[in-house]
């Protein structure tokens, strides 16, 4: 042996908050589909989903600076945003879509037969008299 070399020992620590992320991060794409309807544009929704990705991470960044004491890293937590999306993304096309779960997350609320599950209000109120409206 030449030279002795002492090397550093390796830990590899894994934060719940970061596991937190990662979870809700999975998860996203089906509260996109619960929120959005079937007819909505695809843009809309990765638009929807990219956003909710970085609310998360900046709360989840939010709630690990609070528990540790520390500053708040702004930009750690938009790098976070930009994975968990990538993550979200990722979900959504390899097991939402492939299972059928995104097609059930947007029938959710929605009756059988396509109508609203829910009791909706009409779009012309009943009580009017027909004709011009008056008001000035």
């Amino acid at each position: 042996m030449i030279g002795a070399v002492e090397l550093a020992p390796l830990a590899f620590p894994i934060d719940w908050v970061a596991i937190l992320q990662v979870v809700i991060a999975f998860v996203l794409p089906l509260l996109v589909g619960i929120v959005t309807k079937k007819t909505t544009n695809s843009t809309v929704k990765v638009v929807l989903l990219g956003g909710l990705s970085l609310v998360s991470s900046f709360l989840t960044q939010w709630l690990a600076a609070s528990i540790a004491g520390t500053a708040y890293d702004g930009q750690q937590a938009l790098l976070t945003g930009l994975v968990s999306w990538g993550i979200s993304i990722a979900s959504h096309l390899g097991v939402w879509v492939p299972t059928g779960a995104t097609s059930k997350a947007q029938e959710f609320g929605t009756a059988r037969d396509g109508t609203p599950s829910v009791t909706t209000l009409p779009e012309e109120p009943t009580d009017r008299v027909p004709g011009p409206d008056h008001r000035a």
